[in-house]
């Protein structure tokens, strides 16, 4: 049997205290969902207006959710932050080419769906 001390019993009241702040905040903020093509892009946008857009792009074996916080964050500086799932990623069932060492397997396919996003935007702003 594990036993917790009166420290412990705070720290974890604390923990969970924070879990469900975070969870709360989360819900402030205004997200629209856009598909382009085959990808779902997610849009969590500014408090106040702003034509900007921050493209974040998760890491190798990496999701969008992960850079939830990231791109709130970067809504309260002002900036819509755009996230999205890279082939083979999170919640993007497309396949990836399975040639990562040749720039026109894996790489390009990822390159690509990132110059897809990219022009999606140029287009809406201007």
């Amino acid at each position: 049997m594990i036993k917790l001390n009166s420290l412990s019993i705070y720290a974890l009241f604390v923990g969970i205290l924070l879990l469900f702040a975070i969870q709360v905040d989360k819900y402030k903020y205004q997200r629209q969902h856009e598909d382009i093509g085959k990808e779902n892009i997610e849009i969590i946008q500014s408090e106040s207006p702003s034509k900007v857009f921050t493209i974040i792009c998760h890491g190798y074996a990496g999701s969008k959710e992960m850079m939830k916080q990231l791109a709130f964050d970067i809504s309260n500086a002002g900036s819509n932050a755009v996230i999205f799932d890279f082939i083979g990623h999170g919640s993007n069932a497309q396949k990836l080419i399975n040639n990562p060492t040749e720039l026109s397997g894996t790489t390009q396919q990822l390159v690509d769906q990132l110059i897809g996003i990219i022009g999606f935007f140029k287009n809406k702003i201007w």
